[in-house]
């Protein structure tokens, strides 16, 4: 029953944003469930959010090796790739997501911005629309990707200019670092 009590702990520091703690709860509910794709995932999910890319890709890895929830890990590892300027890596990852629940539109923004970095900018421009339409990205069902999809959908309005209703793609590399920096 100890597994349970680190597993449920890991879940409320996650989402009291105690990270540290969160991964502790969850590597000590590993240690008596080895291999659970629920635990891998919760803290894959805080590594992530604590910008430790190399951990949550290892966690997630994991999980998609296991038969786990392959939607959510394919969008969460994406998601790390993405963040550690592994392009190519988070397409694919994103694109499996995808194809898992086409309208995950937090997926579609995190593509844009993948493809954009790649300067795929038409196709990027696509993307942000469609997500930005499906206006569903923030809603998330899943409250861990909450603060991570509101942080990529701030990070894409800052290339939508209102006035003009137009995509700014291309971005020098002092705006990535600082969209980078913002996002954590």
């Amino acid at each position: 029953m100890k597994t349970a009590s680190d597993r449920m702990k890991g879940k409320k520091y996650f989402l009291d944003g105690n990270l540290p703690a969160s991964i502790k709860s969850f590597t000590k509910a590993l240690e008596k469930e080895p291999g659970s794709p629920e635990i891998l995932l919760g803290r894959g999910a805080a590594y992530l959010k604590l910008g430790r890319f190399d951990k949550a890709v290892q966690d997630l890895s994991k999980v998609l090796d296991g038969g786990g929830d392959c939607e959510r890990a394919f969008f969460l590892r994406g998601i790390a790739y993405l963040n550690a300027s592994e392009f190519d890596q988070a397409l694919a990852d994103l694109n499996r997501a995808l194809e898992c629940n086409r309208k995950r539109g937090a997926a579609i923004l995190a593509r844009g911005l993948g493809l954009s970095s790649l300067g795929r900018h038409k196709e990027a421009e696509r993307d942000f629309t469609n997500s930005y339409v499906l206006d569903s990205i923030i809603i998330d069902e899943f409250l861990e990707e909450y603060a991570i999809s509101e942080a990529l959908f701030k990070q894409a309005m800052e290339l939508f200019n209102v006035d003009t209703g137009q995509w700014r793609l291309l971005l020098t590399e002092d705006e990535m670092a600082k969209m980078e920096i913002a996002h954590y």
